[in-house]
C-alpha cells in the first residue's frame, strides 16, 4: 500500500508545485517553493516507509517480543516527529528552501489518504493487492 501512497503523494506535490509557479510567477521564489515541496514529500515518503514495517513487525511479533516493539515503534515515532521538526527549522534558516512549500509538502501524505480514499469509494474496492 505504500507504494501506491507515495505514487498518489507524487501527484499531489506536482499539483502543488504547478500551483506555486503560478502563485509565485517569479523564477527564484517558484523554483525554492519546488524545492520546500519536494524536500518534505520525499520526507513523508520515508515516514510512510517507516511507519509500514514499524507496523509489520509489531504485527508479526510473538506475544514475548510484542512490549519490545511496542517501544520500538514509539521510538521510531519520536524519530519520525524531530526529523519533520528538523526539516521546519532548516526551511526556516535556509534561504533557497521555502517555508510556505515545506509546510504545504508536509500535507501531501494527509492528501494522499485523501484521494486514495475517494479512489477505493469512487471505484467501490480497495486498490492494495
Amino acid at each position: 500500500m505504500a507504494i501506491k501512497l507515495i505514487r498518489i503523494m507524487i501527484g499531489v506535490a506536482v499539483v502543488m508545485i504547478i500551483a506555486g509557479a503560478v502563485f509565485y510567477r517569479s523564477f527564484p521564489e517558484g523554483l525554492y517553493f519546488a524545492f520546500g515541496v519536494i524536500l518534505t514529500t520525499t520526507l513523508n515518503a520515508i515516514k510512510l516507509v517507516w511507519m509500514e514495517r514499524s507496523a509489520e513487525r509489531i504485527a508479526n511479533a510473538d506475544a514475548e517480543h510484542a512490549g519490545l516493539y511496542r517501544g520500538y515503534f514509539g521510538g521510531q515515532f519520536l524519530l519520525r516527529y524531530i526529523l519533520t521538526f528538523a526539516i521546519l527549522i532548516a526551511a526556516a534558516f535556509i534561504p533557497f528552501i521555502d517555508l510556505i512549500g515545506a509546510a504545504l509538502g508536509l500535507l501531501t501524505l494527509q492528501l494522499s489518504l485523501y484521494v486514495y480514499r475517494f479512489i477505493t469509494w469512487r471505484h467501490g474496492k480497495p486498490l492494495v493487492e
